[in-house]
C-alpha cells in the first residue's frame, strides 16, 4: 500500500512511517510462523512456492485496492463522510455484480443456497458492508498504508483473546511477533 500510494497518489509516506510499517510487517510475520516447527532455511524456502505467490500477489492487490478505494474518495472533492459513501456504495455494487456472474457461471446453486439462507447472509453481509464503510472511511481521512499498518492491531486482539478466552499455548516467537505488531503501531501513532 505504501509503495502503490507513493506512485499512484503521491501519498507521502515519512521515515519514520516506514519504520513503523517494517517494524510491523516483521512481527506479523513471525506471528504467523510461530506455530510452524520448521528450520529458517524451511521457511525462506517456503517462501517462493506457488501457494506463497498467491498470497503474496493477494497482499499485494489488497494494498493495490486500498489505494485505490483512497484515491477514488479523494476524487470526489467532496466532504470525506459523502466521498466514503459513495465510494463504498461504487465498491459494494460492483462486488455483487462480479460475484454474481461468476455464481451464475461457476455454480448456479451457490446462488439458490445464499437465498434460502438470507437472514444469515444478510447479517453476515451488513457486518461486511460496516467494517468496509469504517476502512474506506479511514482511508479517506489518512494515508491508506497508514490505515492497513494500524489495521495490525486486529492480531494483537486475535492473540488476546487466545490467549485469555481460549487458554492456549503462547510460544516466545508469538509474544515477540505481537510486541513487534504493537510497537510498530506506537511508532507510527506517535512519531509518523
Amino acid at each position: 500500500a505504501a509503495a502503490f500510494g507513493i506512485l499512484v497518489i503521491s501519498d507521502p509516506v515519512t521515515v519514520w512511517a516506514l519504520v513503523a510499517i517494517l517494524v510491523s510487517l516483521v512481527g506479523v510475520m513471525l506471528f504467523a510462523v510461530a506455530r510452524q516447527d520448521s528450520s529458517i532455511q524451511k521457511l525462506i524456502t517456503s517462501m517462493f512456492h506457488k501457494t506463497a505467490g498467491f498470497g503474496f500477489a493477494c497482499g499485494a492487490c489488497f494494498g493495490i485496492a486500498s489505494v485505490c478505494y483512497r484515491a477514488a474518495s479523494l476524487s470526489l472533492d467532496s466532504e470525506f463522510v459523502i466521498s466514503a459513501a459513495l465510494t463504498l456504495g461504487t465498491v459494494l455494487v460492483l462486488q455483487t455484480f462480479v460475484m454474481t456472474v461468476y455464481l451464475l457461471i461457476r455454480d448456479p446453486g451457490q446462488l439458490s443456497a445464499v437465498g434460502r439462507a438470507w437472514k444469515m447472509s444478510s447479517l453476515v453481509g451488513f457486518s461486511g458492508m460496516a467494517a468496509s464503510g469504517c476502512w474506506v472511511t479511514a482511508m479517506t481521512i489518512q494515508n491508506a498504508a497508514h490505515v492497513r499498518a494500524l489495521g495490525q492491531v486486529e492480531l494483537f486482539f486475535a492473540f488476546l483473546s487466545s490467549v485469555v478466552f481460549f487458554r492456549e499455548e503462547v510460544r516466545k516467537s508469538e509474544v515477540l511477533g505481537v510486541v513487534l505488531i504493537v510497537g510498530g503501531i506506537v511508532v507510527l501513532l506517535l512519531l509518523a
